[in-house]
């Protein structure tokens, strides 16, 4: 199971300085349910921590967090990044 985090959790975890860019993404899509945070955590990788972060929901690639569990982004095995955590929309846009 991926962990939930809350916004603040999300935001430390994935270094980010702002919430403005997830915010404004959410609004963008108002069926999004959250975001989930993809990251390479691969030890001998010079992408080792490489992080991406993508919305879900119904009309998204992964439909809820739930959707990323075993799945992963790249195909090139020192590339992939693993769902790591995620954030629920109200924790952006309450």
């Amino acid at each position: 199971m991926i962990p939930k985090l809350t916004k603040k959790e999300f935001l430390d975890r994935g270094h980010f300085d702002f919430a403005v860019a997830f915010e404004e993404a959410l609004k963008r899509k108002p069926d999004a349910i959250g975001v989930v945070l993809f990251e390479n955590l691969m030890m001998d990788s010079s992408s080792r921590g490489a992080m991406t972060a993508m919305i879900v929901g119904p009309t998204n690639t992964y439909k809820s967090a739930e959707d990323c569990e075993g799945k992963f982004l790249n195909e090139m095995p020192s590339q992939r990044q693993h769902p790591v955590a995620w954030v629920e929309r109200k924790e952006f846009l309450p």
